[in-house]
């Protein structure tokens, strides 16, 4: 449902990436998952699973399909904040 939202402002081969990143999210977390019950924990171990058989980039496309639908639902600056307290994301350093 919310991808059909999305298609008029996507390049077709773009829409049909996200078809893709979206089947294979509900592959891992079903396809009657609940938005509102999402925690960082889920999004790492989702990351970590797919470890095993995809590479980084197809994994941070993914789950930026997960934090569009989460922003969508308002869900976003809880758990996304939460993410980067959890598991300690901090910026590159830059060397002179």
């Amino acid at each position: 449902m919310w991808l059909e939202t999305r298609k008029d402002f996507l390049a077709r081969s773009t829409y049909r990436d996200y078809v893709v990143y979206v089947r294979t999210l509900g592959k891992f977390f079903g396809n009657t998952a609940r938005l509102d019950t999402f925690t960082a924990d889920d999004i790492r171990g989702y990351q970590r699973s797919r470890l095993q058989k995809a590479d980084g980039s197809s994994i941070n496309k993914e789950t930026s399909i997960l934090q569009q639908l989460l922003k969508r639902t308002g869900r976003w600056s809880e758990i996304g904040g939460a993410f980067v307290r959890r598991f300690a994301i901090t910026p590159p350093t830059t060397h002179k």
